[in-house]
């Protein structure tokens, strides 16, 4: 099992492990993510993301359209549990 920093998630966007940086947050399977931990199988090209998700995710705004039609959330309360997906391509939660 290898361990990771950051990785590119799509062309532009590159998630990163690092609690001072602002980019550990993503979106898996509509919910709202901190990233934990990035392994990789030495055998495999897939990688395995760990992480938390948000117990409360609301809108930031209403007005003039919800913020979470335009994908801005307000969260908060982060669980201390750690959940695993793995990304070949596209997200598949375990």
């Amino acid at each position: 099992m290898l361990q990771y920093g950051s990785a590119l998630v799509g062309r532009r966007h590159n998630a990163s492990d690092r609690r001072d940086e602002r980019d550990c947050c993503f979106i898996v399977n509509n919910h709202v993510c901190v990233l934990r931990n990035i392994l990789a199988a030495s055998h495999s090209d897939e990688l395995y993301i760990v992480y938390s998700t948000y117990k409360k995710v609301e809108a930031l705004f209403d007005t003039p359209v919800s913020s979470t039609d335009v994908g801005i959330y307000a969260i908060s309360e982060l669980s201390t549990d750690f959940l695993f997906a793995i990304f070949d391509n596209g997200w598949h939660s375990e």
